[in-house]
């Protein structure tokens, strides 16, 4: 009839021992008695496991019974008390485990030991192919060139320009607009850990436009002979012919 952990100034009561000579005649006087037991404290740890991504907070509670006890943490090279409030980083290919240790003890009585374990995966490094220059309305090659860092792609989404969007790898996107485009890249593992990298990206009409007129009088306006985006194709040749 032990109570249970924690019980407020819990008694257990002890019947009177029952005696009898060798007449087996009842011998009296003999009294029950009340035995106070102090309590022993219990630890509650929650969360008792926590999977994180690198660069993420990982908060638990050490709490303990009765109220007023001070619960004792250790692990990773640190220690503390009743609150763990920490930062993981993990820069390797494998999941780094932690796992923290807790004790209490009132009365002079130990509770019984109690765990905490954190998971931390390791983010992703991503990355993409992507060519510099592109022809308008024209379909661009998209390849994920990401590191997983021991996992595997779980989720590969492109952010577009005008809030386009598709998924996996590869994949191709028409740009409808001239001029440098954004291009970004979210990696997921299977970890549900992410990175996101974006680029710009030229895009050019298929052909070089040609002036329509030139006015070298110094007014600032069609001095020069401008061939725009001309760079982008490479050696040219200009040959001029009066009417």
């Amino acid at each position: 009839n032990c109570p249970d952990f924690c019980v407020e100034n819990p008694n257990l009561p002890v019947p009177a021992p029952v005696v009898r000579d060798q007449c087996n005649n009842g011998i009296q006087g003999f009294s029950s008695k009340q035995l106070s037991i102090k309590p022993t404290p219990e630890i509650s740890v929650s969360p008792g496991i926590v999977e994180i991504c690198s660069g993420e907070t990982a908060n638990i509670l050490f709490d303990a019974c009765p109220d007023g006890v001070d619960v004792n943490w250790s692990g990773n090279g640190f220690q503390g008390q009743n609150l763990l409030d920490t930062t993981m980083v993990n820069t390797g290919n494998d999941t780094l485990t932690v796992v923290y240790s807790a004790s209490a003890s009132l009365n002079g009585c130990s509770a019984p030991p109690a765990k905490a374990t954190i998971h931390t995966f390791p983010l992703p490094n991503a990355a993409m192919i992507l060519p510099e220059v592109a022809i308008i309305n024209t379909d661009v090659p998209l390849l994920d060139s990401s590191d997983y860092s021991g996992g595997q792609p779980q989720f590969i989404e492109w952010l577009l320009p005008g809030g386009s969007t598709v998924s996996g790898s590869p994949a191709t996107f028409a740009f409808s607009s001239i001029g440098e485009q954004q291009v970004c890249l979210v990696a997921v593992t299977n970890y549900g850990c992410r990175d996101t990298i974006c680029k710009t990206i030229m895009i050019i009409p298929p052909d070089v436009p040609s002036p329509n007129v030139v006015t070298p009088n110094a007014d600032g306006e069609n001095d020069a002979l401008s061939f725009e985006y001309l760079s982008f194709f490479g050696p040219a040749r200009l040959t001029v012919f009066n009417r």
